[in-house]
């Protein structure tokens, strides 16, 4: 990010195409709460390096799915709720059933946390794709300096990997530069666990700008963008060092 960067954020509105009521209830019925934890669980999994900092243990990550492949159910989950018709100030009658419907969503999103909680394995595959960026050692110039380009690559890679269009192939490559990193690093390893501690649908959308200093020192727009309404994954890592057994002579 740039120098002495500012970001500001506030609510931004975005249009989706809205749908009766009683249609989205009738979906909803229909949505399968333990695919979408698993989806989510994979989702997270292989989209670490998008996320993880190895200066912070707590994580809110934003799911904002578009034609995301694996991620059918939970999206399918996401447009009932963008579907939900705009608040009419005019009439009560149709406030009160929107409101209706969203804690109807927000329940099955809440059997969809409680799935989550029980996938084990899955929480176990997530810890060990997070805890390597904290294990790492690196124990010559030579590893440390391609570590440090491998890390510009695996960056490049993660942000060109949404407008790809073979996803599979990018993440491919960002696998293949993940297991290169691996052999040049010698490891401190660490035992814990991942807690997630929300999974929670944010119906509102965020527009973001981000303002840094030109020539003149004055603040200017560098980056102005739109964090869609949807879902957030938060998410706790917790870990420690292995310990040695102790000498009694």
């Amino acid at each position: 990010m740039t120098q002495n960067a500012e970001i500001s954020a506030g609510e931004a509105k975005l249009n989706f195409d809205k749908r009766p009521i009683n249609d989205i209830l009738n979906d909803s019925e229909h949505i399968d709460c333990r695919l979408v934890a698993k989806e989510v669980l994979n989702w997270a999994i292989a989209n670490v390096e998008t996320f993880i900092d190895n200066s912070q243990r707590n994580f809110k990550v934003d799911l904002n799915l578009i034609n995301a492949k694996g991620m059918e159910e939970t999206e399918k989950l996401q447009n009932l709720y963008r579907a939900i018709p705009d608040d009419d100030e005019n009439n009560e009658k149709e406030i009160e059933k929107a409101e209706k419907c969203r804690r109807i969503l927000d329940k099955i999103v809440a059997k969809a946390y409680k799935e989550i909680q029980e996938l084990k394995e899955e929480q176990k595959k997530l810890f060990k794709r997070m805890v390597f960026y904290y294990e790492r050692v690196i124990p010559n110039p030579e590893g440390r300096e391609r570590a440090m380009q491998i890390d510009r690559e695996l960056k490049t890679l993660v942000l060109s990997k949404e407008a790809a269009e073979d996803k599979d192939a990018v993440q491919k490559q960002i696998m293949d530069l993940v297991e290169e990193g691996r052999k040049l690093v010698k490891f401190e390893e660490l035992k814990g666990n991942v807690d997630i501690t929300k999974f929670d649908y944010e119906a509102f959308s965020i527009g973001v700008q981000i303002k840094a200093p030109d020539l003149r020192g004055e603040k200017t727009i560098v980056k102005d963008y739109v964090i869609p309404e949807g879902f957030t994954l938060w998410m706790e890592l917790n870990y420690k060092q292995n310990e040695l057994p102790i000498s009694m002579f």
